[in-house]
C-alpha cells in the first residue's frame, strides 16, 4: 500500500546482575489504508527483586496509532512467576 520499510532497534544495559536499563525504537510501515502511523519508542528500567519477582518502570511514546495521535504514557509493572 505504498508503505515504507520497518526499522526496529533495541538495546539493554546490565549495570548490575539484577538490573536492566534499555530502550526500543520502531518505525511503522503504514499498513493501514485509512491512516498514517508514526515512529514509537520506549525507555525502561527493570529490577529483579529475586529469581521469581521483577519490577519494571517504563515510558512509552507510541506516536500516532490509527487515527489517535500522541499515544504515550508511563508503565509500572510487578511480575511474579512460580
Amino acid at each position: 500500500m505504498g508503505g515504507r520499510d520497518e526499522l526496529i532497534a533495541s538495546e539493554g544495559l546490565l549495570p548490575a546482575p539484577n538490573r536492566v536499563l534499555g530502550f526500543e525504537f520502531r518505525t511503522k510501515p503504514d499498513n493501514l489504508s485509512f491512516a498514517r502511523e508514526g515512529t514509537s519508542f520506549d525507555v525502561f528500567a527493570t529490577y529483579a527483586i529475586d529469581h521469581h519477582l521483577t519490577a519494571t518502570a517504563a515510558y512509552a511514546d507510541l506516536g500516532k496509532v490509527a487515527t489517535f495521535p500522541k499515544q504515550r504514557g508511563i508503565l509500572i509493572s510487578l511480575q511474579g512467576s512460580f
